[in-house]
């Protein structure tokens, strides 16, 4: 969901021999080279926090938490609203998927429930959970705008994002990529596919960077259908609390039901 215009901001904030790149070199950079210059800036960081908004004729709902991405699986802390769901945790280690078991749950005092592939996106915290998974780490972002990306232009900085590149996703390229069985979003796999359907050319997606060229904000279009007298819904990523390596276990069998 798209994530190698990164490359681009990290670029044009990143030190060169001690010296910030200048913008004459920045306007240089393609997407690979955008790409590149996130890996450079510490693409490869492994936790950080996300918002994920959603808009659909259901209304507006957003899911915040934390994530944590390790050498073993992926853990996520995540909350709904509106809709007053309860903090739930989620971990996907050694291609399983678990979720922390709620109190009526809970039987034997097994505080995880593992959940079948096919259904880990079963419910609302579910489904963000798969999205974040295959969503939030760097590398396959930037290897999607690497393939298939054409930097286009640089959008004003805000709160959230020093810099903001838009990248336009070549369909055909993207889809020749997901095809070959690339870790890909969700998320870009259903903008990827309503492009197809409208024989659109491109996927045009929104890459942020903060003040030491790491990548802090995606925006990639929805599939999802709009409400009347609403703005197209978009997919929002926002990462956050930059860290080092850690260690994902997954949970032991004594502590798992199902």
């Amino acid at each position: 969901m798209l994530t190698r215009a990164v490359a681009v901001v990290a670029a044009a904030l990143m030190m060169a021999g001690g010296c910030a790149a200048t913008e004459p070199e920045v306007k240089k950079l393609d997407a690979a080279g955008l790409a590149a210059a996130i890996r450079t800036a510490g693409a490869q960081a492994k936790t950080g926090a996300f918002t994920l908004y959603l808009n659909s004729s259901e209304g507006s709902r957003h899911a915040e938490g934390l994530f944590r991405i390790g050498e073993q699986g992926f853990e996520v802390r995540a909350t709904l609203s509106p809709g007053g769901m309860p903090e739930t945790k989620f971990v996907y280690s050694g291609g399983a998927f678990y979720r922390e078991a709620d109190e009526d749950e809970k039987a034997g005092g097994k505080p995880y429930l593992r959940l079948p592939r096919d259904k880990a996106g079963d419910d609302l915290l579910g489904a963000v959970f798969v999205r974040i998974v295959d969503s939030a780490e760097p590398e396959n972002i930037l290897r999607v705008v690497e393939r298939a990306g054409t930097l286009t232009g640089e959008l004003p900085g805000t709160a959230t994002a020093a810099k903001r590149y838009t990248v336009d996703l070549d369909v055909a390229r993207f889809a020749e990529y997901a095809g070959g069985g690339a870790p890909v979003s969700q998320d870009l796999r259903a903008a990827l596919a309503e492009r197809t359907k409208a024989k659109a050319p491109v996927l045009p997606v929104e890459l942020g960077v903060d003040d030491a060229g790491r990548l802090v904000q995606l925006t990639v279009p929805s599939a999802e259908p709009a409400t009347a007298g609403q703005p197209k819904p978009v997919v929002n990523l926002l990462y956050q609390r930059w860290g080092a390596q850690i260690d994902i276990a997954k949970p032991a069998d004594d502590q798992v039901r199902g």
